[in-house]
C-alpha cells in the first residue's frame, strides 16, 4: 500500500494534462473516407488540364480530315456524312470484284492463244513419228533372262570361289598335324566323338582341380604347423608354463606328505622310513609346508596365467591336428597319381585306331574343330563344282531365245558370249520401240484435248467481257452517290471510308472527354464542400488551407487525439487498479489483524509471535495449494475451455508412451512453423507502421494502413496461438513425468530390483528421464534420489544395467511364451567379486524357470559358482 499510493498520485497527475477533441474523434469515420479519397481527387486535378488538351487536339484532327476528304463541306454539317458510312460494305463488296473481273478476262485471253499453239505443235510432233511393231515377245524373254539374275557375274563369281576354296582346303590340309592323308579321305575319316573327348577333359579338369587343391591344402597346412610351432616357441622362450598336469602333480605330492604326517600325529606311527626322502627339506611338517605352497603356486599361476595355459593348449592341440591332416593329403595326392596315369593310357588307346598320338583333350578339342571345317570345306568345294556346270547351261539357254527374238524384229543377232551385254542390247530396243509408240499414242490424245479447250476458252473469253462492262455501269452509279467522280479507284475509296471512320471515332473521344471532365469537377465540388463543412464544425483555424492540405492535417490530429485517448484509457485502467490495490490491502490488513486475534484465541497464545510455527504449516499449505491450482489453470488454459473432468476422462484414452513424440512434433512446429512465421510476422508489422508514418495524402498510404491493420490482427492471432501451443507442450512434459512417476512400466520396474540387487544396493533402481533434446533416456537413481546417467556409470556397472535390462525382457517374455535358453559368455568379467556372487544367484533365481549357460575361463568364477544354491554343472572344455 505504501508504494500504490504515490503512483496513484503521479497517474492523476499524467490523466490530468492530457486533454482530447471529443468531437474530432466523433468524425474520425468521415475523416479516414476523406482521407482514403485523397489520392484519387489529386490524380484527377492532375489530369483535368491534359484531358482538355487532348480533347482540343481531338476536334482539329477531325477539321483537318473532314478539308481532305470533302473540301466542299463545313464542319458543321459533318453529320450529313453519317448515313454514307452505312455504303461502306457494298461498295468495298463491289470494289474487290474489279480485280477478279479483269483477272478472269486476261487469262481467258492468255490461255486461248496458249492453247491453240500448243495445239498446232502436237499436231506437227504426232505426224514425224513412224508406227512400229509389237515387243511383248522381246520383253518375256527379256524378263524370263533377268529373273535369273546375274548369270555372267555368278560364273564368273562361282569359277573364283572354286579356285579359292580349293586353295584354302589345299592349303589348310598341309597346315593339320598329327594326321598324314589326302582330302579326299577325310570325308571317310572315322574320328571320336566329341562327348568322349569332353568326357575326358572334364576328368582331367576335375583331377587336376583335386590335386592342385590338395597341394593347396598341404601348403596352407605347412604354413599353419609353422605358425604354430613358433607361437610355441614364443610361449615356452617367455617361461615355462603351467599345466593342469602339473597341478594334479603338487596337489598329490602335498596329499601324499598329508596323509604321512596325518599318520603319524593322529594314528602314533612310525613313519620315519617313509619320511627319510623328504629329511632334505627339514622336518615332515615343513615338508607338508613346502607342498602345500608349491600346489597353492602352481593353482595361482594357473589363474593368473589363465591365458597362456589356454594358448598353449590350444597350440599343441593345433599342432597335433595339424600333423595328422598332413598325413592324410600325403595319401590323397598318391591316390590322385595313380588315377591319372591311368587316365593317359584310356586316352591314348581312343585315338589308336586313327593313327594318332593325342595330345591334351583341349588341344585335340581345337584339332578335332579344325579337321571338321576342313572336311565342311571338301563339301562345298563340291558343290561350288557342281554350280558352276548349271550355271553355264542355263546361261546358252537364254542367249539363243534373245538372239531369236531380235532376228524376228528385223535386227541381227549378237555376237557376245556375256548375257548380259545381249540383255542390254534387247532392252535397248524394246526401250526405243516402246518409246516411240507412247509417245505417239500421247500425242494422238493430247490434240484431241487442245482442240475441246480452245473451245471451251473462247466462252470464256466472251463471258468474262460481258461481266467486265455491267460492273464498271454499276461502280459509276455507286460513286455519283456518295458524291466521288466515277474514275474514282476502288483503292481510293477505301482511304475516303477509311478517314470518314478516324472522323466519326475522333469526335466519339471528345465527347467521352468532355463527360469525364464535368465528372471531375462535379467530384471536386462535392470533396470540397464536405471538407469545408467538417473543418467548419471541429477545426476552424484549418480554413484558409486547400482542401487536401486539410485533410491531411485533420488524419494527423486524428492520430494524435486518439494516441492520447489510448493513454487516457490506459491511465485510467492504472489508477481503477491503484485504488483497488489501496483497498484491498487495506481490507487485507484488517482482515489478517482479526484472523491473528482470532487464532491467538483459538490457539491461547498470549501473542501473535507464538503463531510462527502454525503460520509456517499455513504457508506450506498456501504454497501447496496455490501450485495445484497453478497447474489446473495451466491445464484448464491449454484446454481451450474443457473442464479437469473432461480433460481427465479425454487423457485416459492416450497412449502415454505417444506423448513425447507428440511434444517434440509441437515443438519442432512452434520452432520450424510459428516462431519463424512470428518473426516473419512482427518484420512485416514494423515495415507496414514504417509506411504508415511516411504517407503523404496518397492513396496508396491509405491502402497500406488497411494491409498494416490486416498485419496486426495476423499477428495477434499467430503470438495467441503460439502462446497456447507453448503453454501446451510444457503441462504436456510436466504430466509426461507425473505419469511416469506414478505408473512405472512392468519391464523397467523389474529392471530396476535387478539392478538394485546386481549392483548391491548401490542403486536403488532405474527410471525414465529426458534430455536436454526432449529425447526419452535412462537412469540410474541414488539412495539419495541422485540421478546418474549411462554416460557417467562405470563400465562394470553397465554391464550391470545392461544384464538386468536383459533379464527383466526374458521374464517377461516367458509369461506369454514358451522357456528360451539363456546363453552368455564371460559376462562377469569386470564384475568384482561381491557383484559377480550377485549375478550368479540372479542367475540361478533365473535357472529355476529355464536353462542357464554361463562361459568363463576364470576358475574364480567357477569356484563362486560353487556357492550357489540350487543345481549348478560345470563342464571343463
Amino acid at each position: 500500500m505504501g508504494k500504490a499510493t504515490p503512483r496513484l498520485e503521479g497517474l492523476q497527475q499524467q490523466l490530468a494534462g492530457l486533454s482530447t477533441n471529443q468531437a474530432l474523434l466523433e468524425q474520425a469515420e468521415n475523416i479516414e473516407d476523406l482521407h482514403a479519397r485523397l489520392g484519387g481527387h489529386r490524380k484527377a486535378q492532375q489530369d483535368r488540364p491534359h484531358l482538355e488538351a487532348e480533347s482540343k487536339q481531338l476536334l482539329a484532327d477531325a477539321e483537318s480530315l473532314l478539308k481532305e476528304n470533302r473540301p466542299d463541306l463545313e464542319f458543321k454539317n459533318i453529320e450529313q456524312l453519317r448515313p454514307v458510312m452505312a455504303k461502306r460494305q457494298p461498295i468495298a463488296s463491289l470494289g474487290n470484284k474489279e480485280a477478279v473481273l479483269n483477272a478472269r478476262a486476261e487469262q481467258a485471253e492468255t490461255s486461248l492463244r496458249e492453247t491453240e499453239k500448243r495445239l498446232q505443235a502436237a499436231r506437227k510432233e504426232r505426224d514425224e513419228i513412224a508406227k512400229s511393231g509389237s515387243t511383248d515377245a522381246l520383253h518375256r524373254a527379256i524378263a524370263a533372262a533377268r529373273k535369273q539374275g546375274e548369270l555372267d557375274a555368278s560364273i564368273q563369281s562361282t569359277q573364283s570361289q572354286l579356285a579359292g576354296q580349293e586353295a584354302e582346303c589345299v592349303a589348310d590340309l598341309s597346315r593339320l598335324t598329327l594326321w598324314q592323308g589326302e582330302l579326299d579321305e577325310m570325308p571317310r575319316l572315322a574320328l571320336p566323338n566329341r562327348e568322349s573327348i569332353h568326357q575326358f577333359e572334364e576328368s582331367y579338369a576335375d583331377l587336376s582341380k583335386r590335386i592342385q587343391r590338395l597341394e593347396e591344402k598341404k601348403d596352407e597346412l605347412i604354413d599353419a604347423l609353422q605358425d604354430t610351432s613358433q607361437r610355441l616357441d614364443e610361449i615356452e622362450r617367455v617361461g615355462e608354463v603351467p599345466t593342469e598336469a602339473s597341478l594334479n602333480q603338487a596337489r598329490s605330492e602335498r596329499d601324499t606328505v598329508w596323509q604321512l604326517l596325518r599318520r603319524q600325529w593322529i594314528g602314533s606311527e612310525d613313519v620315519s622310513v617313509e619320511a627319510s626322502e623328504y629329511q632334505s627339506e627339514g622336518t615332515l611338517p615343513e615338508a607338508f609346508e613346502n607342498r602345500l605352497a608349491s600346489a597353492d603356486e602352481v593353482s595361482d599361476r594357473l589363474r593368473r596365467e589363465a591365458d597362456r595355459v589356454h594358448a598353449l593348449a590350444s597350440l599343441q592341440a593345433k599342432q597335433e591336428g595339424g600333423l595328422q591332416q598332413a598325413q592324410k593329403l600325403d595319401e590323397q595326392l598318391e591316390t590322385t597319381s595313380a588315377e591319372k596315369a591311368q587316365l593317359d593310357a584310356d586316352w591314348q588307346a581312343m585315338w589308336a585306331p586313327c593313327q594318332i598320338v593325342p595330345r591334351t583333350p583341349r588341344e585335340m578339342r581345337a584339332w578335332l574343330d579344325a579337321f571338321e571345317r576342313l572336311r565342311d570345306q571338301v563339301a562345298q568345294l563340291n558343290l561350288l563344282r557342281q554350280k558352276e556346270t548349271e550355271l553355264e547351261h542355263n546361261r546358252s539357254t537364254h542367249l539363243q531365245r534373245l538372239n531369236a527374238q531380235l532376228i524376228q524384229l528385223g535386227r541381227a543377232a549378237s555376237t557376245s558370249n556375256e548375257l548380259e551385254i545381249v540383255l542390254l542390247e534387247c532392252e535397248a530396243l524394246a526401250g526405243q520401240l516402246d518409246e516411240a509408240k507412247r509417245k505417239r499414242d500421247s500425242l494422238s490424245k493430247e490434240v484431241k484435248d487442245r482442240e475441246s479447250d480452245v473451245e471451251s476458252l473462247n466462252e470464256e473469253h466472251r463471258l468474262a467481257t460481258e461481266a467486265l462492262e455491267a460492273w464498271r455501269a454499276q461502280w459509276a452509279a455507286q460513286m455519283l452517290s456518295i458524291g466521288l467522280l466515277s474514275e474514282t479507284l476502288p483503292s481510293e475509296v477505301d482511304d475516303f471510308f477509311e478517314n470518314l471512320r478516324a472522323l466519326f471515332s475522333k469526335l466519339g473521344e471528345v465527347e467521352k472527354l468532355r463527360i469525364r471532365i464535368s465528372a471531375i469537377d462535379e467530384d471536386a465540388a462535392a470533396f470540397r464542400t464536405q471538407v469545408e463543412a467538417i473543418v467548419a464544425t471541429i477545426a476552424p483555424e484549418l480554413d484558409e488551407l486547400p482542401a487536401d492540405d486539410a485533410v491531411v492535417r485533420l488524419i494527423s490530429l486524428l492520430s494524435e487525439n486518439r494516441s492520447r485517448q489510448t493513454k487516457r484509457h490506459q491511465i485510467e485502467e492504472q489508477i481503477e487498479q491503484a485504488t483497488q490495490e489501496i483497498q484491498d490491502s487495506n481490507a487485507t490488513i484488517q482482515t489478517m489483524t482479526d484472523r491473528l486475534d482470532a487464532l491467538c484465541v483459538e490457539a491461547k497464545c498470549d501473542g501473535h509471535p507464538l503463531l510462527e510455527a502454525a503460520e509456517r504449516r499455513s504457508a506450506d499449505y498456501l504454497r501447496i495449494k496455490t501450485a495445484i491450482d497453478s497447474i489446473e489453470q495451466e491445464i484448464l488454459d491449454a484446454g481451450e475451455g474443457s473442464t479437469i473432468a473432461e480433460l481427465e476422462a479425454q487423457a485416459e484414452g492416450i497412449d502415454p508412451d505417444s506423448l513425447p513424440g507428440r511434444i517434440t512434433e509441437l515443438k519442432n512446429k512452434i520452432e520450424d512453423e510459428l516462431e519463424p512465421k512470428r518473426t516473419e510476422l512482427a518484420s512485416a508489422k514494423g515495415r507496414e507502421e514504417k509506411e504508415l508514418e511516411l504517407m503523404d495524402g496518397s492513396d496508396q498510404a491509405a491502402m497500406l494502413a488497411d494491409q498494416a491493420q490486416a498485419t496486426l490482427a495476423s499477428i495477434r492471432s499467430d503470438a495467441e496461438r503460439y502462446i497456447q501451443v507453448k503453454l501446451a507442450g510444457k503441462i504436456l512434459r510436466d504430466q509426461i513425468e507425473r505419469y511416469r512417476q506414478e505408473n512405472q512400466g512392468p519391464l523397467v520396474k523389474r529392471a530396476s530390483e535387478h539392478f538394485s540387487a546386481l549392483t548391491l544396493g548401490s542403486f536403488d533402481g532405474l527410471m525414465t528421464d529426458f534430455n536436454e533434446r526432449d529425447e526419452p533416456i535412462l537412469a540410474g537413481i541414488r539412495p539419495g534420489r541422485e540421478r546418474v546417467t549411462v554416460e557417467g556409470m562405470s563400465s562394470g556397472t553397465r554391464d550391470q544395467l545392461y544384464l538386468a535390462l536383459r533379464l527383466a525382457s526374458l521374464e517377461k517374455y516367458m509369461e506369454s511364451s514358451e522357456p528360451m535358453p539363456f546363453i552368455v559368455d564371460d559376462i562377469l568379467v569386470d564384475f568384482d567379486d561381491a557383484r559377480s556372487q550377485a549375478a550368479l544367484h540372479a542367475l540361478a533365481e533365473l535357472s529355476e524357470r529355464t536353462q542357464v549357460i554361463l562361459f568363463t575361463h576364470h576358475s574364480r568364477v567357477v569356484e563362486q559358482s560353487k556357492k550357489v544354491q540350487g543345481v549348478v554343472n560345470v563342464q571343463q572344455l
